[in-house]
């Protein structure tokens, strides 16, 4: 929120396991989410990611209970997130989004959508495609850790690792 406040910003949801944004916003409806764009990327069809994205001022019109809090939120505020049809799947039933194509993705929202900040949203595994990318390719992390001991000791184990992979974590880490 404080971003938006300074540029346009879009919020992407890559924790596919248990994403939070959807969930306190009412956002769970959606039909084509972060799966349906990396797939457009993989197909070369990037011109439909920008119908994917939720603009704030699409948001503050949807009838919910949150109605009131979706109106405090600036209009420079875009989100991405996964559909429902991914995030209420069973098991087997649809495919896993093409991670390998994030970096692009990425690059495309950066540079051609003209964000000023993307906030990535990803799981906690270092070792989950998702996060993988982000860290390789932002340039600002933010660990956001608990006072619990056993959080602590991985996001630290977590850490050390990257820098063994070659990620000058020193340099990007807040």
């Amino acid at each position: 929120i404080q971003l938006a406040k300074k540029g346009k910003v879009l919020y992407v949801e890559m924790n596919d396991k248990s994403p939070a944004l959807p969930i306190w916003y009412e956002l769970t409806r959606i039909d084509k989410g972060i799966e349906t764009a990396l797939d457009a990327i993989k197909e070369g069809k990037i011109d439909r990611i920008k119908d994917i994205i939720l603009s704030m001022k699409e948001v503050k019109k949807i009838n919910s209970q949150l109605l009131a809090e979706h109106k405090k939120m600036p209009d420079d505020l875009d989100i991405l997130t996964f559909s429902k049809k991914y995030t209420m799947r069973l098991p087997n039933e649809v495919a896993e989004p093409s991670y390998d194509v994030c970096r692009e993705l990425y690059l495309y929202l950066l540079y051609q959508l003209d964000y000023n900040y993307i906030v990535l949203d990803v799981p906690q595994d270092i070792f989950h495609p998702a996060t993988y990318n982000a860290v390789m390719y932002s340039n600002k992390l933010f660990f956001t850790v608990n006072q619990d001991v056993a959080t602590l000791s991985k996001a630290t184990n977590d850490l050390h690792e990257l820098e063994k992979q070659g990620v000058d974590v020193a340099k990007k880490l807040t």
